[in-house]
């Protein structure tokens, strides 16, 4: 896995001085309809390869990781377990989900604030600095989006890429080269 190194951003994104500590609550399946899961392409990763993951890009007391796309939350779930297991308290998580449900969700589970679990198009999130980024980006087409989010897809590629992005092309495309672009820096992509 190829390590990125750490370029000093102006990042705007408020975040708590000192992280809430990663408390797991019992949980309890996110189900959300088949329908709605294809529309936003949320195809869930597996607890196992998820905490193979976590295990793998978590290092150290303090680190800050962004889950840019956490869904039905089991990234979440496995950093809160490794850190557990690690015994290591500073761990400050940053996820983004677009469905409210499921942030709601989350929140709950995690307890978690709303500066650390944010309700929004990943997009539109002011570039954080982290030293982990984790996670599974959504597959949908991009001409499956409303035309702003569709718009905003390929301003992160043309941007990065400093070129057309096919808009026949899924959305992981530019979810990708946004975290490995110029909006979120990190030292490890997992």
């Amino acid at each position: 896995m190829k390590q990125l190194s750490l370029i000093p951003d102006s990042s705007q994104l408020e975040v708590p001085a000192h992280p809430t500590p990663l408390i797991h609550t019992n949980h309890t399946e996110h189900t959300i309809p088949v329908s709605t899961r294809r529309l936003l392409g949320a195809y869930y990763s597996p607890r196992s390869a998820a905490d193979f993951m976590a295990e793998w890009c978590l290092r150290r007391d303090g680190e800050r990781i962004l889950e840019p796309s956490f869904g039905d939350g089991v990234f979440l779930r496995a950093i809160a377990q490794s850190a557990l297991r690690k015994n290591l308290q500073g761990i400050h998580l940053i996820g983004v989900e677009f469905d409210e449900q499921a942030r709601t969700h989350a929140a709950q589970e995690f307890r978690l604030s709303s500066a650390e679990l944010i309700h929004e198009d990943f997009f539109k999130v002011p570039p954080v600095k982290v030293q982990a980024v984790i996670g599974n980006p959504p597959y949908v087409r991009l001409r499956r989006l409303a035309r702003d989010q569709q718009q905003r897809a390929l301003n992160v590629s043309q941007r990065v890429m400093n070129q057309t992005y096919d808009p026949s092309g899924s959305l992981w495309g530019p979810f990708l080269q946004s975290v490995l672009g110029t909006q979120h820096r990190s030292d490890e992509l997992v």
